[in-house]
């Protein structure tokens, strides 16, 4: 699973160093423990009409993904989207206010299939846009009929990952 978000990280960071960039500021983030400054993007107007905009942009791939030491055929969608983040509860905020963020949010699924049963991958990479850092928010979730796993990372005010797994040894 690991690689999968790795393929997201990568993916976004192309997407970035792009010409959405001016000349870098500082900012002051304040966390529960202490003050952090961070290099300030500034957005162009072609960016932010663009994705800022209310839509998303949609992305579908053929996928040949090796599973059980055979490749298998399949979709993969990337779907890239903004939204308001509330980089406390790290999740998407329902009404904005002060405390949100804009972030640029990638989910990444895969579905194929391993020999009789349906297999799926969902990546979701939430990035911020106003400034230079790494995303506040990364998960990732297998579905398979033999079970699930979970895994997601935190950015908040230090680097958190939990897993949940139905694998023994994987497990929470």
């Amino acid at each position: 699973m690991l690689p999968n978000k790795i393929l997201c990280l990568v993916s976004f960071a192309i997407l970035m160093s792009s010409a959405c960039m001016s000349p870098e500021k500082e900012s002051t983030l304040e966390n529960n423990s202490n003050k952090i400054k961070v290099p300030i993007r500034n957005l162009n107007q072609d960016f932010k009409d663009y994705w800022f905009s209310g839509k998303a942009e949609i992305t579908t791939y053929q996928l040949s993904q090796v599973r059980y030491g055979e490749l298998r055929e399949g979709t993969a969608v990337n779907i890239f989207v903004t939204e308001d983040f509330n980089p406390i509860e790290q999740v998407k905020t329902t009404n904005s206010s002060e405390n949100s963020i804009p972030v640029l949010k990638l989910n990444n699924t895969k579905k194929f299939i391993t020999g009789i049963y349906p297999y799926s991958i969902m990546n979701s990479t939430f990035s911020p846009l106003t400034t230079k850092q790494h995303p506040l928010k990364i998960s990732s979730s297998t579905q398979e009929w033999c079970g699930q796993i979970y895994m997601q990372l935190n950015n908040a005010d230090k680097f958190n990952i939990i897993s949940h797994s139905y694998f023994e040894g994987e497990a929470d």
